[in-house]
């Protein structure tokens, strides 16, 4: 099982999908963000509280959605 944890680096974001190295995020608008070290794009798929509650993976032509786990769950994935 793969893991693509998001960090807020106070200024910025930035994601490390599995065992990659960690890549800046640079905004394009409130949602859609962009990798300074590939050619990923990322979307976030808000609900009607203003929550995070997936994340979408643009690379290589497809989209892969990514379902939002809190760092508690986060724990319990990586424990196995």
């Amino acid at each position: 099982m793969g893991s693509c944890p998001l960090m807020n680096g106070g200024e910025h974001e930035a994601v490390q999908e599995n065992d990659e190295p960690k890549q800046d995020l640079k905004p394009e608008s409130e949602t859609d963000f962009f990798s300074t070290m590939a050619a990923d794009g990322y979307s976030f798929e808000i609900n009607g509280e203003g929550e995070v509650t997936a994340m979408i993976l643009r690379a290589d032509g497809k989209d892969i959605a990514i379902q939002r786990i809190q760092q508690r769950g986060a724990r319990q994935v990586r424990g196995r």
